[in-house]
């Protein structure tokens, strides 16, 4: 009899467990690699560009402020923690059925307190694509969106912990039902083992088969209350999961099409950003000395600025709709498949803890699964983000720091200002970062051109008089 409920607490596992628990760790210690170069690049990334890296932030709109969550910096850094914990636990499942059986009455405790980073890490996800859809849309009146600023910050106030304090409030309540369940079969054990140690054959002694049957007894009780606990767990999970993926394909593909549409549309130029380039006089001989003709004049011509703005935008835009379609992909199947295996644990409850590959699947198999996803998606992103990078040095493209600068360089010129710029803070209109424009720029070469251009002006303005009053 103890050798039976022995089986049953330990299945024996097929051989190389410990090269499955070895390969999995190297697993989840790649994910932790790609998440720190990736966080690092994004850190760098905002470095370069003179602006300050941050976690989350209010934004501000004429309908009033929003919370944003930087998902640049928190995926990647919860990435981190969530492989971190589960690696933690892989060890402790190999300590516990590898070659020394460890004490088993902590196992669902660990198993369900371990999902709290992973349902963090989606939830933080969740909700930072919804405000980013949120911040993409339009509502009935202008300047307005889909979710006023009170909804928004309702949802963030909801969403989050009321999501991690359910999942820790079950997974405590399931991991005492297990540990009750666990203390019970460990006092049975033990008796049953003190008991045939001293069976010397014939018949056992009736006292000692009575308190047996009650200790077994005690235990098959404390069984069933915890598969009842294990299954309202499940239930739980289950409906926690669908209102994630319901959020993130709502606003997901809300959040793309958006995208879609204004790269496919539109040219995002910050406000206040001339459209035309300032008049310049028009010059009379070309650099090598000759007469200038149209061609040349064509070739002198200034750019606008709005057009090496448009081109920061577009580069911008293909790559936030990259991201958010691979923070999509790595939240909604990862979802879709705790689902299933939590309806599979919940309903299959007495098949798995009796089943050795079973068991082992249920303890390592959703590890396994979103580790995989999670290399996944953190990988291309990476490598996008990387190409985005080489893409935007190769075309040497300005930043949004330099463009920004030059927008409110561009302004104080059409207000007639002429000054060098200082440190100065300016909101973008999309994410309201404080920008330092601290170089210096000299003016002398503006005032000698403001002066040059009034002269010709007045010259112009003179001979029109004179042909008017002549006509």
């Amino acid at each position: 009899m103890q050798s039976l409920i022995h089986d049953q607490m330990y299945p024996q596992f097929s051989p190389g467990l410990k090269a499955r628990v070895a390969v999995l760790i190297v697993l989840l210690a790649f994910v932790i690699i790609v998440s720190f170069t990736y966080l690092f690049l994004n850190v760098r990334s905002t470095r370069r560009k003179g602006r300050d890296v941050w976690i989350a932030r209010l934004v501000r709109r004429p309908a009033g402020r929003y919370l944003a969550l930087n998902q640049y910096i928190i995926y990647p850094a919860l990435s981190i923690v969530l492989s971190a914990s589960w690696i933690a636990f892989a060890a402790y499942i190999y300590e516990m059925f590898g070659p020394s059986y460890g004490n088993p009455r902590s196992l669902f405790l660990w198993l369900s307190l371990g999902w709290l980073p992973f349902f963090a890490l989606l939830s933080v996800t969740t909700y930072s694509t919804t405000s980013a859809a949120n911040l993409a849309s339009r509502g009935r009146k202008p300047g307005t969106h889909r979710l006023s600023p009170f909804f928004s910050g309702l949802i963030c106030a909801i969403l989050l912990p009321v999501v991690l304090g359910v999942v820790t409030g079950v997974g405590i309540w399931t991991g005492s039902r297990w540990y009750r369940f666990a203390t019970r079969w460990q006092r049975a054990y033990n008796y049953l083992g003190q008991q045939a140690d001293v069976y010397t054959g014939g018949a056992p002694d009736a006292a000692a088969v009575e308190t047996a049957s009650a200790l077994l007894l005690g235990r098959c009780e404390t069984a069933q209350s915890w598969a009842d606990a294990q299954l309202t767990n499940s239930i739980i999970y289950i409906v926690v999961s669908a209102v994630l993926i319901f959020m993130n394909v709502f606003a997901g593909l809300y959040l793309l099409s958006s995208l879609r549409q204004i790269d496919d549309r539109h040219l995002v130029v910050p406000r206040g950003t001339p459209l035309v380039a300032p008049l310049e006089p028009l010059p009379a001989t070309t650099l090598h000395g000759d007469t200038a003709t149209l061609a040349d004049v064509c070739d002198a011509g200034q750019p606008a600025a709005w057009e090496e703005d448009a081109a920061v935008s577009k580069l911008k835009v293909h790559r936030l709709r990259w991201d958010v379609t691979l923070f999509f992909f790595s939240v909604v199947p990862s979802l879709l498949a705790f689902i299933a295996y939590a309806a599979w644990l919940g309903t299959r409850l007495w098949q798995v803890m009796w089943d050795a590959p079973r068991f082992e699947f249920a303890c390592l198999g959703m590890i396994w699964i979103y580790a995989a996803v999670s290399l996944a998606c953190l990988s291309a992103l990476t490598i996008k983000t990387i190409l985005s990078l080489r893409n935007a040095a190769r075309q040497n493209l300005p930043d949004s720091a330099s463009y920004m600068a030059e927008s409110a360089q561009w302004r104080r010129r059409a207000m007639g200002v002429s000054q060098p710029a200082t440190r100065e803070s300016s909101l973008s209109s999309d994410e309201g970062i404080e920008i330092d424009s601290s170089h210096p720029r000299k003016t002398d070469e503006w005032s000698a051109w403001s002066q040059k251009s009034e002269r010709h002006e007045w010259k112009g303005s003179r001979q029109l008089a004179g042909v008017s009053q002549r006509v």
